[in-house]
C-alpha cells in the first residue's frame, strides 16, 4: 500500500497548520467529535476558554477532551492525575501537593491519538470555534481515509 499525501485534498491547511507528513494512524474520532460538541456547547454557556486548560468550569478543547474521558484533575491545579502506566513510563511529574501528574496537553494528545504537532495546533490558545471545527473535520477525514485504505 502506498501512503497517500492528503495535503492537497484538504482545504483548511494554511498558516502553518500541520502537513499530513506529520501522521498518526490512531485518531480517536469519536472523542474528537465529542470534544468539539462539548466546546460548542461550552461556548454557548460561556464556559469555553481556549486560553486555559481548566479554570473553574471553563476549559479549552484539550480540557474538555480530558473532562469527557473521565480523567481526574489534580485538585487546585491545571494538571491531570497520572495513571500508573504514565508514572512507570517516567512521563509523570510531581504537581503541587505532591501528586503525580501529567500535563493536560500530553494527556489530551494521547487520548485523541494525534501527533504532537497536531496537538499543539489543535490546542493553541488563539484558535476560534471555526478553526477548531475545520481541524476536527480535517482530522476526521484523515482518519476515515486511512481506515478505508488499510
Amino acid at each position: 500500500m502506498t501512503q497517500r499525501n492528503y495535503y492537497n485534498d484538504l482545504p483548511y491547511y494554511y498558516n502553518g497548520w500541520p502537513r499530513l507528513a506529520d501522521w498518526t494512524w490512531g485518531i480517536n474520532v469519536e472523542l474528537l467529535k465529542l470534544g468539539m460538541k462539548a466546546v460548542e456547547e461550552a461556548a454557548v454557556q460561556g464556559t469555553w476558554n481556549q486560553k486555559t486548560w481548566r479554570c473553574g468550569t471553563s476549559m479549552c478543547f484539550a480540557g474538555w477532551v480530558i473532562e469527557i474521558s473521565g480523567r481526574e484533575w489534580v485538585p487546585g491545579t491545571q494538571h491531570v492525575v497520572a495513571t500508573p502506566e504514565e508514572i512507570a513510563d517516567g512521563d509523570a511529574f510531581y504537581s503541587d501537593g505532591g501528586a503525580m501528574a501529567m500535563a493536560p496537553s500530553a494527556v489530551a494528545q494521547d487520548l485523541l491519538g494525534i501527533t504532537s504537532t497536531w496537538a499543539n495546533t489543535l490546542f493553541h490558545e488563539n484558535n476560534t470555534l471555526n478553526d477548531l471545527r475545520h481541524m476536527v473535520d480535517s482530522l476526521t477525514r484523515i482518519a476515515e481515509r486511512s481506515l478505508e485504505e488499510a
